[in-house]
């Protein structure tokens, strides 16, 4: 007689039987190596491992490639935030300047 092996799964299905050869899918973390050395493209220097990375983009004011669309996206954002600056720029020389003017010249421009 030979002796069978099955196994018993805890989501509640069904329990099924193996062969001698099986071997379980480890269910631990999974863990990834570190990064191997690389020469920055931006100013040589010598990059190695994911802290270095970060350290590397910030240091440069850069962020990590995500593809084309996202790229896009990103010049849009960049885009708007500094048409928003620089309207926040012209409301403020506009105030002053007009907070500058004589009662007699609001008057006037005020006609228009």
């Amino acid at each position: 007689m030979t002796r069978r092996r099955w196994i018993y799964p805890n989501d509640g299905t069904a329990p099924f039987e193996v062969t001698n050869d099986y071997t379980p899918t480890p269910r631990g973390p999974m863990v990834f190596g570190d990064l191997p050395a690389y020469e920055s493209p931006i100013d040589g220097r010598c990059i190695d491992g994911r802290v270095a990375r970060r350290e590397d983009l910030a240091r440069n004011n850069c962020r990590p490639w995500e593809g084309m669309a996202q790229e896009r996206q990103e010049a849009a954002r960049q885009q708007q935030y500094r048409e928003q600056h620089l309207d926040r720029k012209l409301d403020a020389t506009l105030q002053r300047s007009w907070a500058q003017l004589s009662e007699r010249s609001r008057r006037d421009l005020s006609d228009y």
